[in-house]
């Protein structure tokens, strides 16, 4: 086995067939997106919870007496870092804290915190157990998207018990260093100490790479090998005892690329384009690791790599895929305007509503587009906008797929954003006049996308009520790709305008 040729097959599937595997890193973005509704959620209850048991006028009334005794007193943050906090002001901060912390409130808090951190151990699963079927597809010659489909739901029970059996051991030797650290350091003193805490330090360093390689190859033996958890760690051990060369060879690359990403990365956030680290995540290092890491599993496990080698990025090829988006695009709104008329009704009533709120509630809050502008770049400007801008869209967009709800979220907070913004704002016909020669391109883009994410929820009620099959959930996968390609072309101009024209000729469109 030479890693050499696993090189070669990440590079040409990134090329020839990038809409084949690329969905897949795609939905990853939306985990994070969904997992955000949890403080809302949350949030709702506890409100409701309090509600009910007639807390919350309580709760409002101790807390205007806290600020009239204590913290809305002059000097009282001076006395608080000093320590003379206390009098009627703690009492009333313990009858805040008491009335909130009620036995409903806790557990509401502890069950939300367990069921969110399985919904994330969930839809990172779905996505893991997608991303490489469809990257052995790919290898193989099979249909990427479509077995990257049928993998997420055939295999995101092995994948999910995998990364809790991962979580749970690093959870415990974490722990279990931890009280063997501070025994140790208890019961010596000075230098002794000193190198008894490196020394645990370095034995816990040790199990955490120890846990890390049992399980670096076991998803792609769960996939590959037709195995469970048990057999998928076992296979994965197997490959690194087999190939310990190539393994240490993996490792190096791997640390060499972390390396090169990272020095990219810092190159990006000098020019002020940190979204665009996260982009190239996801797009670029993310899936190459990946397929590299499946491609030496599949020669280790006797499987033929039928991938084509003779592959080059030419400019005919972006030219064909971002063709293909637009054109994907344009069909998707055409055929779905009542969706983008919702996704339009909730960005603009979010941020109208929050926008009233706001200025009656005189927050007291200023801010100013002459003084945000003066901090833009425009060649990082360009790239963290457009970068930014699609990632919204593509988790937005993506994270329909639970049912639609986390878009409607993403939605309405990305209005009421605005809004706040425009209730703040010193001049707000500066603003408007900043904002419109991109914000005529990007907005409606965001609302497509907000668009797509609806769509994609009732893909999903329909295909669990049985009203569609694996291969229609593919062809929405795949259409939903084809999409998000032709928004960023959107974004890209959008993102171009707000760089390069936007902070510099606002004025004179002012003055038109």
């Amino acid at each position: 086995m030479d890693i050499n040729e696993a090189f070669r097959s990440a590079y040409s599937a990134l090329v020839l067939k990038p809409s084949k595997i690329l969905p897949f890193y795609l939905m990853s973005v939306s985990v994070p997106a969904v997992i955000r509704i949890a403080p809302i959620i949350t949030g709702v209850l506890v409100y409701y919870a309090l509600l009910r048991r007639g807390n919350i006028e309580e709760i409002q009334a101790a807390i205007d007496e806290l600020q009239t005794e204590g913290l809305g007193s002059p000097g009282s943050f001076e006395d608080l870092q000093g320590g003379g906090f206390g009098g009627e002001a703690s009492d009333r901060l313990t009858d805040v804290l008491e009335l909130v912390f009620v036995p409903e409130v806790i557990a509401i808090v502890g069950v939300s915190v367990v069921f969110f951190f399985l919904v994330s151990v969930f839809l990172n699963a779905v996505v893991s157990a997608g991303q490489v079927n469809a990257v052995y597809s790919v290898l193989v010659g099979g249909e990427p998207v479509r077995d990257g489909v049928g993998g997420a739901f055939s295999d995101t029970k092995a994948f999910a018990l995998l990364l809790l059996l991962e979580a749970v051991l690093l959870l415990g030797s974490t722990a279990f260093f931890l009280l063997v650290g501070a025994a140790a350091v208890s019961l010596a003193g000075g230098v002794v100490a000193v190198l008894l805490g490196v020394a645990v330090f370095l034995a816990w360093l040790l199990s955490v790479i120890v846990v890390h390689t049992v399980f670096i190859f076991a998803p792609q033996s769960i996939v590959i090998d037709g195995r469970g958890v048990v057999g998928g760690v076992k296979g994965g051990m197997g490959f690194v005892l087999d190939n310990p060369v190539e393994f240490v060879a993996y490792v190096i690359f791997a640390f060499a690329a972390t390396i090169a990403f990272g020095s990219v990365a810092g190159f990006l956030n000098v020019l002020g384009a940190p979204a665009a680290v996260s982009v190239m995540g996801f797009v670029v290092f993310t899936p190459f690791i990946g397929v590299v890491k499946t491609d030496m599993y599949t020669r280790h496990a006797g499987d033929e790599v039928t991938l084509k080698r003779e592959a080059s990025l030419s400019l005919d090829a972006v030219v064909s895929a971002l063709r293909r988006g637009l054109d994907e695009m344009a069909s998707f709104t055409v055929s779905n305007l009542h969706l983008v008329a919702v996704s339009a009704l909730l960005f603009v009533g979010a941020g109208a509503a929050v926008w009233e709120y706001t200025v009656a509630a005189d927050v007291g809050i200023e801010t100013s587009i002459s003084d945000r502008k003066e901090q833009l770049s425009p060649v990082g400007g360009f790239l963290n906008l457009a970068a930014n801008n699609w990632s919204v869209a593509v988790a937005q967009s993506y994270a329909g797929f639970v049912f639609g709800f986390a878009t409607l979220v993403s939605l309405v907070f990305n209005g009421a954003a605005i809004g706040f913004v425009a209730a703040t704002e010193t001049d707000l016909l500066e603003l408007v006049a900043f904002v419109v020669p991109h914000g005529i391109i990007e907005i409606p883009s965001l609302l497509i996308s907000g668009a797509l994410g609806i769509h994609l929820g009732l893909v999903a009620v329909r295909y669990f009520r049985g009203g569609l099959t694996v291969g229609d959930v593919t062809g929405e996968v795949e259409r939903a790709y084809n999409v998000l390609i032709g928004l960023l072309l959107l974004f890209v101009v959008a993102g171009l305008i707000e760089g390069f024209f936007s902070p510099y000729y606002y004025e004179f469109i002012l003055g038109l």
